[in-house]
C-alpha cells in the first residue's frame, strides 16, 4: 500500500513523514501534495485554508484509490478541541478506513517539544524551560522560537530570530527538520502529547490495513 501526504505546512510534512516511517515503516510515501498545484486552480494543495477547501476530495480519492491519503494540520486556535473541529469540516462521520487525519494540538511544535530533553539537547536550553504537557499551551510554535532564542548557542539564536516577533526565522524550518530527522524520540513524546499518541495510533492503522491487504 502507497501513502499519499498532506501537510499544512513544511514543518508538517517533515514531521508526518518522521512518523510514518517510525509507526509503519513497511508502507512507501507515494507522494506528498505540499505546494502542489489542486488540478484546474490557481491555489495550492497546501496551506491550512486549501486544505478546509480541498479536503473532500482527499476524502473520495482515498475511497476510490487503493491507497491511503494521510492528513496532517494544526488545530490552532480556531476550535476548542479536534472534534470541534472535524464537525464543522463535516469529518466527525463514518470515513474511509484509508483516510487518515491527523491534528496537532495546538500546534505540531508541541508535539516536538512534547520530547524534553531531546529538544532541550537539540537547542542548547535547560530541560526546564520546556512544558511537561506540550499539548496544554495556548501557542507551541511562540513557546518553542522563545526557546530557541534563548539558546546558548549563537547559530540557534540566529536561525530562530523573528523579524516581526510572531513569524519564525529565515533558518527555522531547515534546523527543525535536522531536529526532526536526527534527533526527535517520537516513543518519549508520545507519552507527553496525547494527540500525538492518537495520530500514532492512526497511522499504525495503516500498517495494518497494509497486512490485511497482503493476506488476501
Amino acid at each position: 500500500m502507497y501513502v499519499t501526504i498532506v501537510p499544512e505546512g513544511q514543518l508538517e510534512q517533515d514531521a508526518l513523514r518522521q512518523l510514518i516511517a517510525y509507526s509503519c515503516p513497511k508502507i512507501a510515501i507515494f507522494d506528498s501534495l505540499l505546494e502542489r498545484k489542486i488540478p484546474n486552480r490557481e491555489t495550492k494543495a497546501s496551506g491550512r485554508d486549501s486544505l478546509q477547501k480541498n479536503i473532500h476530495r482527499y476524502r473520495n480519492a482515498a475511497a476510490k484509490a487503493g491507497q491511503a491519503y494521510v492528513i496532517l494540520f494544526d488545530l490552532e486556535h480556531d476550535y476548542p478541541c479536534a472534534p470541534a473541529l472535524l464537525t464543522k469540516w463535516e469529518l466527525a462521520g463514518v470515513m474511509p478506513d484509508n483516510f487518515i487525519v491527523n491534528i496537532a494540538v495546538r500546534s505540531t511544535e508541541a508535539w516536538l517539544m512534547a520530547d524534553r530533553e531531546g529538544i532541550a539537547q537539540f537547542l542548547s536550553v535547560s530541560p526546564d524551560n520546556i512544558p511537561l504537557k506540550p499539548d496544554e499551551i495556548d501557542h507551541p510554535k511562540q513557546k518553542l522560537m522563545s526557546l530557541g532564542q534563548m539558546s546558548r548557542l549563537s547559530k540557534t539564536r540566529r536561525a530562530f530570530a523573528s523579524v516581526t516577533g510572531k513569524s519564525a526565522g529565515s533558518g527555522y524550518n531547515s534546523y527543525m527538520r535536522d531536529y526532526i530527522q536526527n534527533r526527535w524520540r517520537i516513543d518519549i513524546a508520545a507519552n507527553a502529547s496525547p494527540s500525538l499518541s492518537r495520530a500514532l495510533e492512526r497511522l499504525r492503522h495503516i500498517e495494518r490495513l497494509f497486512q490485511t491487504e497482503r493476506a488476501t
